[in-house]
This record gives structure tokens, C-alpha cells and sequence, in this order.
């Protein structure tokens, strides 16, 4: 095998795992989405008004999931950016 052909290997073999890592992806957001539209069909039923108390419920969830409120994540994601 020459070096060429070890570089071709390896793109493929790097392809492959990004594509398969894409896929994962993919099926977990879609899989997000589907758990966050059960979540919100449920507060509707149970009366809780959109708005406010969504909002109120959905920055808990986001603080339990990532340590941060929705307004610290969104501050650190656009530091993250500028830098």
C-alpha cells in the first residue's frame, strides 16, 4: 500500500465516522424534539399557560440538564463566537 493510498484509507475512514457521528446526531435531536413536543402537549393539557410558565419550566429542565439558565448558555454560546 502505498502512502497515497493509506491517505485515501484513512479520508474514508474519517468520512465514515463523521457520517456515522452525524447520524447519531441527527437521531438524537429528532428524538429531542419528539420528548420536548410530549412535554409541551402534556402542559397544555394540565393548563399550564404558554408563555411564562413554559418558559419558567423549560429554564428549569435547562439548568437541571446543563448547570446553566437558558440566559447563562446563550451568553456563554455567544462569548464563544466572538472569541
Amino acid at each position: 500500500m502505498t502512502r497515497q493510498d493509506l491517505t485515501i484509507f484513512e479520508h474514508f475512514r474519517i468520512r465514515r465516522h463523521f457520517d456515522e457521528e452525524s447520524e447519531k446526531w441527527v437521531q438524537q435531536r429528532m428524538m429531542g424534539q419528539e420528548t420536548r413536543n410530549k412535554l409541551t402537549d402534556y402542559w397544555k393539557d394540565h393548563k399550564i399557560q404558554e408563555g411564562n410558565e413554559f418558559a419558567i419550566l423549560t429554564n428549569i429542565i435547562h439548568s437541571e440538564w446543563s448547570g446553566l439558565s437558558v440566559k447563562e448558555h446563550e451568553t456563554m454560546l455567544s462569548l464563544k463566537q466572538i472569541i
